[in-house]
């Protein structure tokens, strides 16, 4: 019985320790891999998620309360009780404003920290007064939106590129859904992108959900809904296949890992947090500036 059990507890011990084999492309040089599949994007996700030992980094200009968007914030909180410093931030205009859903993500776990970027009049939800004043007298910040979309994972593995937190981003929306692209990158380029994150994180304008007008004070009135288990979550058997394959090393190596080319060179371009300077709707963003100018230095091929 004692051998068995030793057994059993090397046996348990073995899989508790398997790497996942994304972490393996991580070195001196550059990896990366294009993913196109709206549903490959999302089950790399949630495999980066589960397997995240220190620090996770989320940025979106949408975050939906749908079922990937729960479906995200499940992850995110089971890493956060797991010890994995999670930190993330949306952009305001364009992601939903429920003050329980809000109250309730504020306050799941002190390894959780979520902020807003640039929130109307310091509240999640104002009133649609609130938010026509703070058009009119105040249209140059308004107009400064965050579409960077980045997650990093324990310094090491990101991913960047057109998608949101949404159904629809990731084909699972039972109406439209769109065609998209990420770009899985492991190696040295990853803390760019972290220190860019960074600099949004620490922005003025951030503001954590927690420090709102009106998400506090539903904080202090209580009785919000707790989600814990995966039933609570309501994902409707939308991603019983791709929670299982999330797990399956061997399928993460063939579907990601072996995809991973080296590159001579990467370099990450982003705009910074503020970064229209100028009245009215002219910008002078880093990307806008940056393509403009390799549109005009081409002289065979763009590819895009």
């Amino acid at each position: 019985m004692k051998r068995i059990l030793l057994a059993v507890l090397i046996f348990l011990a073995g899989w508790a320790a398997a790497e996942s084999p994304l972490f393996d492309a991580v070195g001196q040089s550059n990896r990366v891999a294009i993913i196109n599949s709206g549903y490959d994007a999302l089950l790399m996700r949630v495999h980066l998620f589960r397997n995240a030992k220190e620090s996770i980094n989320v940025q979106t200009f949408i975050l939906t309360d749908d079922e990937c968007g729960r479906l995200f914030m499940y992850e995110l909180i089971q890493a956060a009780k797991r010890g994995v410093k999670v930190r993330m931030i949306a952009d305001h205009i364009a992601s939903d404003k429920d003050l329980d859903l809000a109250a309730f993500v504020a306050t799941a776990h002190p390894n959780l920290e979520f902020k807003y970027y640039r929130p109307a009049a310091d509240r999640l939800n104002p009133s649609r007064l609130r938010s026509v004043m703070d058009l009119l007298f105040s249209f140059r910040d308004t107009n400064q939106r965050m579409h960077n979309k980045i997650i990093t994972v324990d310094g090491k593995i990101a991913v960047t590129g057109g998608r949101n937190i949404e159904n629809s981003y990731y084909h699972f929306s039972t109406g439209m859904n769109f065609k998209d692209r990420d770009v899985l990158v492991a190696g040295p380029v990853v803390k760019e992108m972290e220190a860019s994150f960074e600099k949004f994180w620490r922005y003025k304008h951030s503001v954590p959900s927690r420090e709102l007008v009106d998400v506090k004070a539903r904080i202090q009135k209580g009785g919000f809904v707790r989600y814990n288990t995966w039933d609570e979550f309501r994902f409707n058997g939308f991603f019983d296949k791709l929670s299982r394959e999330a797990n399956d090393l061997d399928l993460m190596k063939t579907r990601f890992a072996a995809r991973m080319l080296p590159v001579k060179r990467v370099e990450f371009i982003c705009d910074k947090p503020g970064k229209n300077r100028q009245w009215g709707l002219a910008g002078d963003g880093v990307i806008t500036d940056r393509l403009r100018k390799e549109l005009i230095s081409a002289e065979k091929q763009l590819v895009m």
